[in-house]
């Protein structure tokens, strides 16, 4: 079995880099470790890794690692099977394996089939996500978390959150679910789940990896007040199930449109369209696309000699 682990050695405030000096000289002879130098090359490195046979690639870092990794598995038709590390900040992706699947041996060569989305927009782009998909204040703050990486965690993303709801405004919204007809929508948030969390918070608690669903959580105009006031609960078991403002649903496939440019995210990472388009997205649930397995950032995971 041939490994490629790859690694955003910055990852978790220098977590994965302290790891990989400890387990590097250790491991097996047939797995090659690989370093991010930058933004987007996990991805190339996963090409470069499915050219050469890799049976498994390890993404050693957070989930826009792991997001990164995502795009090149899915450009081909039988990728290798995906091995998730937790070396982020959130580790929103790895929390929702490990919690449905357990924890995995590196080469125990087991692993299971999730779902994984897929979002085309107008001007031509097309993404994959494996976490979740948000419009408005869920890509604000995406948006300020990135601009907090020494942070840890919750912190991170509590603090993200209450600077991204000062400058997000409510947004008239499209959405097609399926076959049912346009419904429009004042928005202040919009999230498409196949995990559990989203930046730390527990948004669909009931979510499942391979059920062929999207959890949907749209919040509709709220204060700033009572939008933080949600936080704790957000943290343990989800979103309230009862609030007038907060509809949660299921679906296959959405179509959300706005005469208005809106930001959104896919993973946590900001997916850039033309400043001037008004927002056009096609998400679709592609089921039981790839086959993943969570390790531990730890020796007992690892071949070692």
């Amino acid at each position: 079995m041939r490994v490629c682990v790859i690694a955003n050695s910055n990852a978790g405030r220098g977590r994965v880099r302290r790891w990989m000096r400890s387990l590097e000289s250790a491991a097996a002879p047939d797995v090659n470790w690989r370093r991010t130098a930058g933004p987007r090359h996990a991805t190339q490195l996963t090409r470069d890794a499915i050219a050469e046979g890799c049976d498994v690639i390890a993404a050693a870092g957070g989930d826009g690692t792991i997001h990164e990794v995502v795009q090149a598995l899915m450009q081909v038709p039988d990728p290798p099977v995906l091995a998730v590390l937790p070396g982020g900040s959130a580790n929103d992706f790895v929390h929702s394996v490990q919690r449905q699947f357990g924890w995995r041996s590196l080469r125990d060569g087991t692993s299971d089939a999730v779902d994984v989305g897929e979002v085309r927009t107008a001007d031509g782009g097309v993404r994959w996500f494996i976490n979740s998909l948000g419009f408005s204040l869920s890509a604000a703050v995406g948006r300020e978390s990135a601009r907090l990486a020494g942070w840890p965690g919750w912190v991170r993303y509590g603090l993200a959150t209450w600077r991204a709801l000062r400058t997000t405004s409510v947004v008239e919204l499209a959405m097609a679910a399926d076959a049912a007809p346009s419904d429009v929508r004042g928005t202040l948030l919009l999230a498409l789940l196949l995990g559990r969390r989203e930046g730390g918070f527990t948004m669909a608690p009931d979510a499942s990896l391979n059920d062929g669903w999207f959890d949907v959580v749209h919040a509709g105009p709220l204060s700033r007040l009572r939008a933080v006031s949600m936080l704790p609960r957000l943290l343990v078991s989800g979103p309230p199930r009862h609030d007038p403002a907060i509809q949660l649903s299921r679906c296959r496939r959405l179509r959300v449109t706005s005469a208005e440019v809106i930001p959104l995210h896919a993973d946590g990472e900001l997916l850039t369209t033309s400043p001037q388009s008004p927002l056009n997205a096609d998400i679709t649930l592609l089921p039981a696309r790839l086959r993943v397995k969570a390790c531990r950032l730890s020796a007992e995971a690892w071949p070692l000699r």
